[in-house]
């Protein structure tokens, strides 16, 4: 079975950081995630925006992994 691009383990590495507010460029987000869908980056700014943290480089890379599992689930 051919994974989905947000699957893909390469896609869990965030190099740059971003603040986390409502505000955040959804295109700046999607490139992090490895992906030019913004829609999806609105998806992952959403949860961000839920777990109380300040900055995306905050995060481990398996928690990034896992946001970014979980915004690509949400698209289902």
């Amino acid at each position: 079975m051919k994974k989905r691009e947000w699957e893909k383990p390469e896609r869990a590495c965030h190099t740059a950081g971003m603040k986390i507010d409502e505000r955040m460029d959804l295109q700046e987000l999607a490139t992090q995630m490895g992906s030019e869908d913004t829609a999806e980056a609105a998806r992952l700014r959403d949860l961000l925006l839920g777990t109380g943290r300040e900055r995306t480089e905050d995060f481990s890379g398996e928690e990034w992994a896992e946001l970014l599992i979980r915004a690509g689930e949400q698209n289902k």
